[in-house]
């Protein structure tokens, strides 16, 4: 690489790292908020729902329901260690 397209790569990475922790904040705020949490207990109980109406037994629907919401708790908790990560950067 020339040494016009390295400092131009450089400066490129440096706005991108100054820019990606407040990215991951607005994604928390947006994952974290009360209006967030009124959503996924919608989500939950419709997920719940439709797999019960589908032919599913409670302990059946319950169970993924859990995996369901684990899966987006893993989510968020990956969201939020990458923002621990890029603060101590």
């Amino acid at each position: 690489m020339e040494g016009n397209e390295a400092r131009e790569v450089e400066a490129i990475l440096e706005v991108v790292s100054k820019k990606i922790p407040g990215v991951f904040s607005a994604l928390r705020d947006v994952v974290y908020s009360q209006e967030a949490a009124h959503d996924l207990g919608r989500s939950a109980a419709t997920f719940f729902r439709e797999l019960k109406e589908g032919g599913m037994n409670e302990e059946q629907a319950f169970e993924l329901t859990r995996d369901y919401l684990a899966s987006i708790k893993n989510m968020g908790n990956m969201n939020l260690r990458n923002e621990k990560n890029q603060e101590d950067r």
